[in-house]
């Protein structure tokens, strides 16, 4: 403790009792703590105490000069305000402590400025993919071809109430490892405040191994999950297309896969020319296809924000996969079944909000010309 809890009395007996043992705090203390009632401050009090005595003649602890001139400057007076705005619209990240070292101010006159007299608050930034000049008109055009094929299906009588993105089957791959997904904005543990519990994380796990997933999203349900043993190339792909594709298609009615449209990112698996070839000329699809090169609907690359596996499916199984208690899979196929389970445990209204808010996307996505818009969302 430090000695604003003890009266100039508690301070003279302790000093007489220092004295008594000949300047050492240690027995000092001790004894100090045997005659007289609490508060019993701590024997290096007692050092202290006697320092300021020769020293000054008093019990009171020296200020600082830098201190005593930040009391003495007025507090929130108009250029102080100034100044603070000033630094903080040229550098908006810069923390309260910078801040309050630059100016000579203390951080509780910076603070209080910036949230009474300024109105600002902290927001947080959020993580985007990186865009090129030329990808905005790109998705731009993509976002207004979508929206056109949505009218077009709404005025079709032959599919009442039927909207256009529902009838794709979006489609993405992402490989999970063993060492799982860690979610730092969630990962609280509550406990006493006197009673830290140092829980920890365990990363970089030895005798790492990973799983390749590709699932799509199509109506009202997941499509697969379908697991890749060995690395995706054109090949793989195109023997999933033709072979293992179907058999999940087995799964929807007929008149949901008669009409069903598939995407695909720009992967270079993806876009080689024996995939796109399968894409164009096999029966089930003749170019009912969405993705890079595509004969009626290109896909822009770099656009995470508006795929639903990006921006909703692969968190949202990693959440489920790795909560905050630490599940930890064995080997590959406790984890395959383990994505299969969630898969499955994924519900129709869940994909109807995906599927809601894509739509959503889509318009802001136009309204920022092709740019970053999921603060519009």
């Amino acid at each position: 403790m430090g000695d604003d809890r003890l009266t100039n009395q508690n301070k003279f007996d302790m000093m007489m009792v220092y004295g008594e043992f000949h300047q050492n705090s240690r027995r000092a203390a001790a004894a100090y703590a045997e005659r007289f009632p609490p508060p019993h401050p701590r024997h290096q009090l007692f050092h202290e105490l006697g320092d300021r005595l020769r020293a000054r003649g008093t019990f009171a602890p020296n200020v600082r000069a830098e201190d005593r001139a930040a009391r003495q400057r007025p507090r929130r007076d108009p250029v102080a305000i100034a100044l603070v705005r000033q630094t903080l619209e040229a550098s908006p990240h810069t923390s309260v402590r910078v801040i309050a070292r630059l100016l000579g101010m203390t951080r509780t006159t910076v603070h209080d400025i910036m949230k009474k007299d300024l109105r600002w608050r902290p927001w947080k930034r959020w993580k985007c993919q990186e865009l090129k000049p030329q990808d905005k008109p790109i998705r731009a055009r993509a976002c207004e071809e979508l929206l056109d094929r949505i009218d077009e299906a709404e005025n079709n009588p032959e599919f009442p109430g039927d909207i256009f993105i529902n009838r794709v089957i979006w489609s993405d791959e992402c490989t999970i490892t063993n060492e799982g997904y860690f979610n730092s904005h969630n990962a609280h543990h509550w406990a006493p405040e006197d009673e830290n519990p140092h829980c920890t994380v365990v990363t970089n796990i030895q005798g790492r191994w990973k799983v390749n997933v590709w699932a799509g999203v199509l109506h009202n349900k997941i499509v697969g999950p379908f697991f890749f043993d060995e690395a995706v190339n054109q090949y793989s792909y195109r023997r999933f297309l033709r072979n293992e594709l179907p058999a999940l298609l087995e799964d929807f009615p007929l008149h949901i896969r008669r009409v069903a449209w598939f995407m695909q990112d720009a992967a270079p698996g993806h876009t080689a020319h024996r995939v796109r070839r399968c894409l164009n000329h096999r029966r089930r699809w003749r170019g009912r296809w969405i993705g890079k090169f595509s004969p009626n609907q290109n896909w822009p690359v770099r656009s995470p924000d508006l795929t639903p596996c990006d921006f909703w499916l692969w968190g949202t199984l990693k959440d489920r996969l790795f909560p905050a208690d630490g599940v930890r899979y064995e080997n590959p196929e406790e984890l395959k079944a383990a994505i299969t389970r969630e898969c499955r445990a994924i519900s129709e209204d869940e994909i109807a909000s995906v599927f809601t808010n894509m739509e959503r996307r889509i318009g802001c996505c136009l309204i920022a010309d092709g740019g970053h818009f999921e603060h519009l969302l």
